[in-house]
């Protein structure tokens, strides 16, 4: 892969032609890739098939964007043609068409990618030049789009984090930072501190002067918070008034300290309101350490709260903590079994379902999960909920791991086994610990752990060491129900899985509802570019099956191909 080193070399440029006979969508492509620091597109234009080869026969271009609708061009074969004129070069189909049977002849005609023309923004179009100069081998140019595309990907992240009117954190950014800090704490035992602050009486601010007037008071007060911490703290607005400020490495005496501060910083000096009007605002805190097994905003939240309560019911503008919120106890559950018969083999049965290649439907591998033989606790979300009340959820998983690599051994040899596993168990289970339940000298890679999106939280790179550690040993990985949640993209590029399966929200209706398919398919172009192989489930219905193997997704499983036994 060519590197680019030399500092002169830092600014990549991609030339693109683009064969379009509407000068304004020409105009709106070009703008759409504007130059940015270290990323040039140098885009030519052509109005027909014609007037592109002869570009041919003069310049080099590194990816083609052709309209499939110009009259001109029609019945000749546009995408043939090009390919037969220069057969490495990528080409990306546009059109106003946004059926499956067009996009499915885009690609078959030797398109990499197939776009409508009503859904162009920067970041789709950015992706699919991407994926496309990946899949040709252009390497040089696609370092630098590479790098765009992160710079781009973390300026959303970045917006999607930020509380819009105040500009601190908002709760996704927060939840992401905890778990930074938090993963920080466990490794090395520092100290981490929260003060909640609630605003006194706000509610009479937006009353008497309306809500405008409020919100420039809330962006003051932000001003204010940020100025009374360090520059490594952190401030997040997680409520309409109220706030949560997050000190790494601070003891709680100091975190106290802070606190006072903080008060006094926003009851000393009144608010100005308007030219005419002041008001004095006050705020009551309440701060705690945090216990390392905090892992949710909404666990901090519940922290802090009870303590701030001190400081509301004895006057208000006042500071209060505590010195640790103690752990939860386990919750009793009247008439369930105990907890004991939770981590006992007897009590777990292992369920199959297989995973099919579509384009033959070949069974090649075959998911294995655990559900529990005790009466009211069947379902696992029932058995789970339990479990992890009781502060025993990632044993419980371990022991579930087990029971499917012992059945593992029952199953064809010469198919690969998917195993569950909670994204907690890997932080709070030593991966070695994790490997010793697989056999001694198996050959691992047979074996795919599969983490589920939805319950990786906030930033993933606290699961990147226990990933890393299987990783190496053999284990493949698969991220499981991918959609459109907050960080999916960023669990990708962090954890590198081998596959990931599509929720079954994305798939099912993709055969018979057209207005699915349009950002199943942009899903699909990300996931190409990222070199994960695709996989859906939850197949209920032979209209999306039969959708899905025209698209090309490679494997799927789901309750009309073989339901779990």
């Amino acid at each position: 892969m060519t590197s680019i080193s030399r500092e002169e070399d830092l600014q990549a440029s991609i030339r693109v032609l683009v064969v379009e006979d509407d000068l304004a969508l020409s105009d709106w492509i070009q703008t759409l890739l504007g130059k940015t620091e270290r990323l040039d597109f140098q885009v030519e234009t052509a109005e027909n098939l014609n007037e592109a080869l002869g570009r041919f026969q003069l310049e080099q271009f590194d990816v083609i964007i052709l309209d499939l609708d110009i009259p001109e061009d029609r019945g000749v074969d546009p995408i043939g043609r090009l390919r037969a004129a220069k057969s490495d070069i990528p080409i990306l189909a546009l059109s106003f068409q946004e059926d499956l049977a067009s996009a499915a002849a885009a690609l078959k005609h030797g398109a990499q990618a197939h776009l409508h023309k009503n859904l162009l923004d920067r970041n789709s179009l950015l992706r699919h030049i991407h994926s496309a100069m990946l899949a040709t081998g252009r390497r040089a140019q696609l370092e630098a789009l590479t790098r765009a595309l992160i710079v781009s990907h973390a300026h959303l992240e970045r917006l999607a984090e930020v509380d819009p009117l105040t500009k601190v954190l908002n709760r996704r950014g927060l939840q992401r930072v905890l778990t930074r800090e938090l993963g920080w704490q466990r490794r090395l035992g520092s100290p981490l501190v929260a003060i909640l602050a609630d605003l006194d009486d706000f509610k009479a601010i937006n009353d008497h002067y309306g809500h405008a007037s409020g919100d420039l008071v809330l962006q003051e007060i932000a001003r204010r918070l940020q100025a009374a911490l360090r520059a490594t703290d952190y401030v997040a607005r997680v409520g309409g008034d109220e706030f949560l400020l997050l000190l790494p490495q601070t003891s709680l005496e100091e975190g106290v300290s802070v606190s006072e501060k903080v008060r006094v910083a926003l009851e000393s000096q009144p608010f100005r309101i308007d030219r005419v009007h002041e008001e004095t605002i006050t705020a009551s805190l309440g701060t705690v350490k945090i216990r390392p097994r905090t892992a949710r905003v909404l666990d901090l939240l519940s922290q802090t709260k009870s303590v701030l309560q001190q400081s509301k019911s004895l006057g208000k503008n006042l500071t209060s903590f505590q010195e640790a919120v103690a752990d939860p106890q386990p919750v009793a559950h009247p008439g369930k079994p105990e907890l004991a018969q939770l981590v006992e083999k007897a009590h777990f049965r292992v369920m199959r379902q297989p995973i099919f290649r579509l384009s033959d439907l070949t069974p090649v591998a075959c998911e294995l999960f655990s559900r529990s033989t005790l009466r009211n606790l069947e379902l696992p979300e029932q058995f789970f909920s339990l479990a992890r009340d009781a502060q025993i959820l990632p044993q419980v998983d371990l022991l579930c791991l087990r029971c499917c690599v012992e059945d593992a051994q029952l199953q064809d040899p010469a198919i690969r086994i998917h195993l569950n596993l909670f994204p907690t168990t890997l932080i709070e289970i030593p991966p070695d610990e994790i490997l010793d339940a697989f056999p001694v000298g198996a050959d691992l890679s047979r074996y795919v752990v599969e983490l589920d999106e939805n319950h990786i939280i906030g930033d993933p790179s606290y699961l990147e060491p226990g990933v890393r550690v299987l990783q190496e040993a053999g284990v493949q990985l698969a991220i499981t129900r991918v959609g459109f949640g907050n960080s999916f993209l960023e669990s990708l590029i962090l954890l590198e899985p081998d596959y990931v399966k599509l929720a079954p929200r994305l798939i099912q209706g993709v055969g018979t509802n057209p207005q699915r398919r349009r950002p199943l398919l942009r899903l699909i172009h990300v996931l190409d570019a990222l070199e994960t192989q695709i996989m859906a489930e939850g197949l209920e219905m032979v209209e999306d099956l039969e959708a899905l193997q025209s698209i090309g997704i490679l494997y799927g499983q789901g309750y009309h191909l073989a339901p779990p036994t």
